[in-house]
């Protein structure tokens, strides 16, 4: 399987975090500087962070939107939520197992 088939298809866990990493932040803060590839796959990643409620978003964003090309520590981020280091470990990685497989339509808020 080829990293194009990835965009629309499964993604394995390190995919998923690598694309967070990379271009998460550039995407936010200069996104006409992606080519066309790391363009659909920006898409891509927004389209599956709306899988997330608010507080999975936040984690995911405190620790991987950065502007250095790599996540914040996982103890810094622990400490935030103020959560012993194996529980937010197990939290972090069952909210990246959200992105992972695909849904053809994102979580949507239920209108009262």
């Amino acid at each position: 399987m080829m990293e194009d088939d990835l965009i629309v298809g499964d993604w394995p866990n390190r995919f998923a975090v690598r694309l967070m990493v990379r271009l998460w932040w550039l995407a936010e803060h200069d996104f006409s500087s992606l080519d066309e590839y790391d363009t659909k796959q920006t898409k891509q990643l927004y389209y599956r962070l709306s899988y997330l409620n608010d507080d999975e978003l936040e984690l995911l964003r405190l620790k991987y939107c950065r502007r250095e090309n790599h996540p914040l520590e996982y103890a810094v981020v622990a400490e935030h939520y103020q959560m012993p280091f194996k529980e937010f470990r197990a939290w972090r990685l069952a909210v990246i197992e959200k992105l992972e497989s695909y849904r053809f339509k994102p979580n949507r808020v239920q209108e009262p």
